[in-house]
């Protein structure tokens, strides 16, 4: 699960993770995005996280906020719901 770190990984490790994942290049087209995904991977790489597949999150993650931005207006609160 993101966000849930072995007890013996600090917010030192973290830290000292995240600050080695270059920022977006936007002049190479990446967005916020591509950082998100590489922090996942260094992450897994770093056995903070567990693997799963990423591939299928990122296509979620993308259709899940397109649906949002769809729907944009001063009311609508685009809420998450899991869905298998």
């Amino acid at each position: 699960m993101i966000g849930k770190f072995p007890p013996q990984t600090t917010e030192n490790d973290i830290e000292k993770i995240l600050r080695g994942v270059a920022l977006p290049d936007k002049e190479s087209g990446e967005r916020c995005c591509h950082w998100v995904w590489s922090v996942i991977s260094t992450l897994q790489n770093a056995l903070v996280i567990p693997k799963f597949d990423s591939e299928r999150f990122k296509a979620w993650t993308l259709d899940y906020a397109n649906q949002c931005l769809a729907n944009l207006s001063p009311g609508h609160v685009c809420d998450y719901k899991e869905t298998n």
